[in-house]
């Protein structure tokens, strides 16, 4: 998975078989990205991540004893491991809000956006952990026109606000938005709802007496759903009918 909070789960999952471990912590300043899974005990250590020379965060692990230099050695020779795929997944963030607050961007091409659901939606089912798609989206409501460059500029970076640094956002058309978030349907149609609410900001000041319409849907990965089923479940389950 190219989902950095995911990567950190599967990681830590697996350090568990090897010697107990409470939680663990990321954070990468200049992204501003914090990260916490697990219990945040006591003891801890700490690592500073960088590969050919980039920085690439700072991994600290917790438990309430001790880590032994054995447990150090372990660990250390775990994280070799994992030093690819986080640099991989802030890459793929990094290009991700690029594009998405650049309204001048083509439409991602629809076999990258299959092959990364598909991934994620595979992930999810086999560690058996939550995964929701919000479908927007956004229009001036009383004309139906799409925003100005300006405005919709304005919208995206709200958007991303709004928004964990490890959902995935996805730009179907010039006014649809997909996003994927690694959380359970309560709390994404509480995220749902915040974006909806986002209507009432007047982002377009050339239509000032206008309201944007922010259509917002969501549904919830089930053990039967394949990439179709979820986004078009998402599509017709509109907050209203929630």
């Amino acid at each position: 998975t190219l989902n950095l909070k995911s990567q950190l789960k599967y990681f830590l999952e697996s350090l568990r078989k090897k010697l107990r471990i409470d939680g663990l912590s990321f954070v990468e300043e200049q992204r501003m990205l914090k990260i916490k899974i697990g219990k945040q005990s006591t003891h801890s250590c700490g690592y500073h991540l960088t590969k050919e020379d980039i920085a690439c965060g700072e991994l600290v692990f917790k438990r309430n004893t001790r880590f032994s230099e054995q447990d150090l050695e372990t660990i250390e020779e775990s994280i070799l491991l994992l030093l690819v795929p986080i640099s991989n997944a802030l890459k793929y963030q990094d290009a991700v809000e690029k594009s998405l607050l650049n309204p001048f961007r083509e439409i991602m091409d629809r076999k990258t956006l299959m092959i990364t659901l598909n991934r994620e939606i595979e992930l999810a089912k086999r560690h058996n952990h939550p995964l929701s798609l919000l479908s927007f989206k956004v229009s001036e409501s009383v004309t139906g026109r799409v925003l100005q460059d300006g405005s919709f500029h304005e919208l995206c970076k709200a958007f991303l606000e709004l928004s964990n640094s490890t959902d995935m956002w996805f730009r179907i058309s010039s006014t649809e938005f997909l996003l994927l978030t690694h959380n359970a349907l309560e709390q994404a149609t509480k995220a749902a709802l915040a974006f909806e609410q986002l209507e009432s900001k007047g982002f377009d000041k050339s239509f000032a007496d206008e309201e944007l319409a922010i259509t917002v849907g969501v549904a919830a990965l089930t053990g039967t759903d394949s990439i179709i089923s979820l986004i078009k479940r998402s599509q017709q389950a509109k907050l209203s009918a929630l």
